[in-house]
């Protein structure tokens, strides 16, 4: 379903037209096609490369995703991109999972998959068994704003070379794409894919916070649990950087049709907050924070954020979260989400996703 952006003007909300969000000023990265297989973004003055993560150009190209997204479920074309595609559309898929082009003469892939750009390795795992993503590397790109992370899974191979800490170029191989995943049998054949996402991470504290939820088993991946990412629909956002409706990834961020807003009642400033400081709105009041209201998109990510003041809390009384805006026909793009539902007196109020989001930034 297509989106259409509104004009980059001083973000309005729509609970109280008085509040606006101006985005924090920073370096603009201006983003444009170089070549088929990459957009330069320019930041400081310098040019950086985003390449594709596989060899597969057929994106670049604009041939449509059936050419480079694998089809995880058969009958459904769907099942290999961002959204509500698995189990027909009942589980939410956070990456895209994308095809190999080559293979050996045991028909295991051989495609090199690449640092989409320059970064910091910020995690690898190699052993399948410690996660659902098999053996996965993530890098965090240190050069954007907001510093996002992307995560390359079911890798084949990792290099021995490679290690946490090190600065990866963009295009370098990171991996073999394949279909590691844990226990005795791999993915089949063909099934192999490396499953891509970009993402932001949503706490320092989430070993803790995870340790305490009763149903959990035990957390393999420490800060890198999948569960600790709330993940970026990237194909929109490239299209939408390539197409020039948005210049930079701040500006995407704000532009962002709002699906939910919610007031969160709290008097700590999260890791999120100092990690990601260009998703405060410029004329929030932090000097004395007792809450945060924090607009989502359709598929629940937090976009926007503006402290609260004491007497904007108060009318909450002892509830931590608060729905003050809703839009039925953005949240019903991502239905599986559970963003928002009803409580037994049928008001809005926020949903199992939402929560967990809120709950896992915040270490409530």
């Amino acid at each position: 379903m297509a989106v259409k952006y509104r004009p980059f003007l001083p973000f309005r909300s729509p609970w109280n037209p008085r509040v606006s969000f101006e985005p924090n000023p920073t370096v603009k990265q201006t983003l444009s096609i170089l070549t088929f297989l990459a957009i330069a973004v320019a930041s400081l003055g310098d040019a950086i490369e985003f390449t594709w993560p596989t060899p597969n150009d057929a994106w670049a190209m604009g041939k449509g995703p059936e050419a480079y997204i694998l089809s995880r479920e058969p009958g459904n074309p769907d099942s290999g991109k961002f959204g509500c595609t698995l189990n027909s559309g009942m589980v939410f898929h956070d990456g895209i999972d994308l095809k190999p082009l080559q293979w050996d003469w045991m028909d295991e892939p051989t495609d090199p998959v690449r640092s989409v750009m320059p970064g910091v390795v910020r995690y690898i795992n190699r052993d399948r068994n410690k996660s659902e993503w098999g053996q996965y590397v993530v890098i965090e790109h240190h050069l954007l704003d907001p510093k996002l992370v992307s995560v390359y899974s079911h890798l084949r191979s990792i290099p021995i070379e490679l290690k946490v800490g090190e600065t990866v170029k963009e295009g370098q191989t990171i991996g073999i794409l394949g279909r590691t995943r844990p226990g005795n049998f791999n993915l089949p054949k063909a099934q192999a894919h490396l499953h891509f996402e970009v993402a932001l991470k949503l706490s320092d504290s989430f070993p803790l916070w995870y340790g305490r939820q009763e149903t959990s088993g035990p957390n393999k991946n420490g800060v890198w649990n999948p569960r600790n990412l709330v993940a970026i629909d990237f194909l929109d956002l490239v299209e939408n950087l390539k197409a020039g409706e948005t210049d930079t990834i701040q500006h995407y961020f704000f532009m962002e049709p709002i699906a939910v807003s919610l007031k969160v009642q709290s008097l700590k400033k999260p890791d999120f907050i100092r990690r990601y400081p260009e998703l405060i709105g410029e004329s929030s009041n932090q000097s004395e924070v007792h809450g945060w209201q924090i607009n989502f998109n359709a598929y629940g990510l937090p976009s926007a954020w503006r402290a609260l003041t004491k007497n904007e809390v108060v009318t909450m009384g002892p509830n931590p979260t608060e729905v003050v805006y809703h839009d039925p026909n953005e949240l019903s793009r991502f239905p599986c989400n559970e963003l928002i539902e009803a409580n037994w007196q049928g008001a809005v109020v926020a949903g199992p996703r939402l929560l967990e989001i809120v709950s896992i930034i915040f270490d409530l």
